[in-house]
C-alpha cells in the first residue's frame, strides 16, 4: 500500500504525549519523518520517537520553549539540519491554568498566552517562511474553546 506522506517532514509541537504523540505516530505510519517537539517531557518525547522507530519510521525529539521566538527559530533550524526540508507543521502544544478570574495572576496569563497564542503564532510564522510548496500548517485546539468550563476562563 502506498504511504501518502512518504518523504515528507513534519514538526508536531506537543508531540510528546497524548493526542500529540498519536499524531506523530499516525503521520509516521503514512511515511513522514517526524520531529517530536517537547517542552519539558524528554522521556515522553523519546518514547514517541522509539515507538515510531520500532515500526520502521524516522523521528527525532527536539526541545524548545515555544513562548520564546528565538527557541522557535532554533527548533526549525535543528529540524531542517536533521531532515533537510519541511512540509507539515502541526501545532498541538498547549497549556491551561485553572482557577477563578479573581485569583489569576500575570504569571499564569503569561504561561497560557505565551504557549497557546504566541508560540502557535511564531511557529506558523517560521513555517510560512520554510514550508515546501504545497506544505501544510494544522492548528489544533481543545474542546474548551467551544465549550468553556468554569474555572478555565484564562484558557
Amino acid at each position: 500500500m502506498a504511504r501518502q506522506l512518504e518523504g515528507k517532514v513534519a514538526i508536531v509541537t506537543g508531540g510528546s504525549g497524548g493526542i500529540g504523540s498519536a499524531i506523530c505516530e499516525r503521520l509516521a505510519e503514512e511515511g513522514a519523518k517526524i520531529v517530536v517537539h517537547y517542552g519539558g517531557h524528554a522521556d515522553s518525547a523519546n518514547e514517541t520517537v522509539n515507538a515510531i522507530k520500532t515500526k520502521g519510521g524516522e523521528a527525532i525529539a527536539l526541545q524548545a520553549n515555544l513562548s520564546h521566538p528565538d527557541e522557535v527559530t532554533k527548533l526549525f533550524d535543528e529540524a531542517q539540519q536533521q531532515f533537510g526540508s519541511l512540509d507539515i507543521l502541526v501545532n498541538k502544544a498547549g497549556t491551561g491554568v485553572g482557577g477563578s478570574v479573581a485569583e489569576t495572576d500575570e504569571a499564569a496569563f503569561d504561561k497560557v498566552f505565551g504557549l497557546n497564542a504566541k508560540g502557535t503564532f511564531f511557529c506558523m510564522k517560521e513555517a510560512a517562511k520554510r514550508l515546501n510548496q504545497n506544505g501544510r500548517i494544522v492548528n489544533i485546539s481543545s474542546g474548551l474553546v467551544v465549550r468553556p468550563m468554569p474555572g478555565y476562563s484564562l484558557y
